[in-house]
């Protein structure tokens, strides 16, 4: 995406770091506008704001007339406990290493206990030390494909609140 600008009659070109839209499929998802990210170092923003400041008014209309919204990004917004999470839960995604049984155990047993933390949920699935690793890899594969739900928002650890999705 191309977004055009003049200064003093002079025409300029901004490219966008990033666009973003969502999901329409998901209920909590249909209201959200699609963005329109710069992704800068706070450092840089502050030290060249005179030259970024023209293509961000710009791009912030651009968004604007199309119904989208312009958001200016730096490492205080990305670098997150969220970010943290995803990239742990990534190595869970794949399915070679999980065990349909244990999954379906920690689905079970979540289910029985409502809300509850990795701890408890463990504990509740599996007796043995292996069969609780086990049981801990399953349950991260659920949380990494959406099947249990967790705030993300928040570090990730063995008192985090669980629930089913």
């Amino acid at each position: 995406m191309e977004i055009q600008y003049w200064i003093n009659d002079e025409l300029h070109t901004y490219i966008p770091d990033v666009f973003v839209s969502f999901r329409t499929d998901l209920p909590q998802c249909k209201s959200m506008k699609s963005m329109i990210c710069e992704v800068k170092y706070r450092s840089t923003l502050k030290e060249r704001w005179s030259e970024f400041k023209p293509k961000f008014k710009a791009a912030k209309q651009y968004a604007e007339n199309n119904g989208w919204i312009f958001r200016i990004l730096t490492e205080h917004e990305i670098r997150t406990p969220y970010l943290d999470n995803v990239k742990f839960l990534l190595n869970y995604r794949d399915s070679e290493f999980v065990n349909a049984n244990g999954c379906a155990v920690v689905l079970d047993v979540l289910t029985q206990l409502q809300n509850t933390c990795p701890e408890e949920l463990i504990l509740c699935s599996a007796r043995d030390k292996k069969m609780q690793a086990e049981s801990l890899y399953s349950l991260w594969h659920l949380v990494a494909i959406g099947m249990i739900g967790c705030d993300l928002t928040s570090p990730l650890n063995m008192r985090s609140e669980l629930w089913v999705v």
